[in-house]
């Protein structure tokens, strides 16, 4: 008896359609390989959002949007481009979109109704500032301590001055070259031992002792999120090569994972090592009994 194929969903036939257009691209040399990456890169995405909810397929397509957004990052970035701060903003689209919808909605709620009056009696106050800050969301931060700072203004004016601006110019995953790290963090280290308001205020030396990189695996909520963090405040070593500075984030990587890594994450490993071989294994390992995983690669 013979089976019928099952029949492909719309989204993946228009997949297809799109990828033979950028590989037939690549194969008149019309189109660069970045741009290629970049233009299959979108029809995966492209066919994720179209694709029939409940597909089995959707988890596949995401993996592999994922691991060719981390080979463009680590092959085609330019060179201002630090790897820290890129592979940072890679985590945040790619595990914890999810933590910055709901911190963002803990964010516009505080700043509909925050002031110095209720800052106390909101249980979520100063766990929202934390996560904003650990997150790489100075201004955020900044934006909610401001509303309830006024009566220390007079008294400790320069101190806020100076926590304000470690806030709204620290280091973000969109950060590159011309961020000057070392003045940033020694600017943090003086405060901390020196500031009147950060010896007095709990509060206060708690949020510029995480921006140095202390606590960072008490207050994160996630692997991935400690992660991003240690990318963020630790410095970025920008005269460090490409590989070393992989090695570094692996090292992160491993120390914030809680249990023995996950395939994909050993994927994730190989590729930051520039093991690109070893890597392309574990994928055709991953999907053995199935060409589908591999193939979209």
């Amino acid at each position: 008896m013979t089976h019928e194929p099952v029949p492909l969903d719309r989204a993946v036939k228009n997949l297809i359609s799109e990828s033979a257009l950028v590989f037939d691209g690549l194969t008149r040399l019309s189109t660069s390989v970045q741009d290629a990456a970049r233009a299959y890169r979108s029809a995966l995405i492209k066919c994720v959002r179209d694709m029939d909810s409940g597909n089995d397929l959707s988890d596949v397509v995401k993996a592999s949007v994922a691991l060719l957004h981390l080979c463009e990052i680590l092959y085609f970035s330019t060179a201002s481009t630090l790897l820290p701060y890129a592979f940072g903003a890679w985590v945040q689209e790619h595990y914890g979109s999810l933590e910055l919808e709901e911190l963002d909605d803990a964010f516009l709620q505080l700043q509909s109704h925050v002031s110095l009056d209720t800052s106390d009696d909101d249980a979520t106050y100063w766990p929202t500032i934390i996560q904003l800050v650990i997150s790489g969301h100075g201004r955020k931060a900044w934006e909610l301590l401001s509303r309830t700072t006024s009566t220390l203004h007079s008294k400790y004016a320069p101190s806020l001055a100076s926590l304000r601006h470690l806030l709204v110019h620290m280091p973000t995953t969109a950060s590159d070259a011309s961020f000057n790290w070392t003045a940033w963090n020694d600017a943090i280290l003086h405060l901390l031992q020196n500031d009147p308001l950060a010896l007095s205020d709990a509060h206060i030396r708690l949020l510029l002792e995480l921006l140095s990189g202390q606590h960072l695996d008490q207050h994160a909520r996630s692997w991935h999120q400690q992660v991003v963090a240690k990318c963020l405040f630790e410095d970025p070593k920008a005269h460090l090569s490409a590989p070393t500075t992989g090695r570094r984030i692996v090292q992160r990587l491993e120390a914030a994972f809680p249990s023995t890594l996950p395939p994909f994450e050993q994927i994730v490993l190989l590729l930051l090592q520039y093991d690109l071989t070893s890597a392309l294994e574990h994928i055709h390992g991953l999907s053995a009994g199935s060409t589908r995983f591999y193939s979209l690669l």
